[in-house]
Formats: C-alpha cells, structure tokens, sequence
C-alpha cells in the first residue's frame, strides 16, 4: 500500500480490447487481470536508468497501468 498527496491520473489501457479506462478517481480499484495473451513490450517502454533495471520477459499480458502523481 502506497499514500500520496496531489493529483493523481490513472489509467489501465486493455490491449486486447485496444481501450483505455480512466481510474483517476481511485486508483486502488484498478483491476489487475491476464488476459492469457503475451504481447511485446516495445523497447521505448522498457524503462531503464533511474526507473529500474529494465528487467523484463520482453512480454506483458495484454494491460498497460499508467500513474502520473503531482504534488
């Protein structure tokens, strides 16, 4: 469990279905499903540096989970 202070967007994009869903206004109920497809994940999305090792399958399952806090 994470707290914040600011603004928060949230979205779950479903690639499968090629369809966004804001969560914005509660971030906690974002569903987190498999959809039993693995894509590739495009190289310009692996982050790396800063944001993590960049360790990765080279694949996700299908939902994509953008958070943007401000404060």
């Amino acid at each position: 469990m994470w707290t914040y202070s600011g603004t928060v967007s949230a979205t779950s994009y479903d690639v499968a279905v090629n369809r966004g869903t804001d969560y914005s206004s509660s971030p906690g109920s974002i569903p987190l499903v498999n959809t039993g497809h693995q894509y590739s994940i495009p190289a310009a999305m692996i982050f790396n540096g800063q944001y993590g090792n960049g360790a990765s399958s080279g694949y996700f399952s299908g939902q994509i989970i953008w958070l943007n806090v401000t404060g």
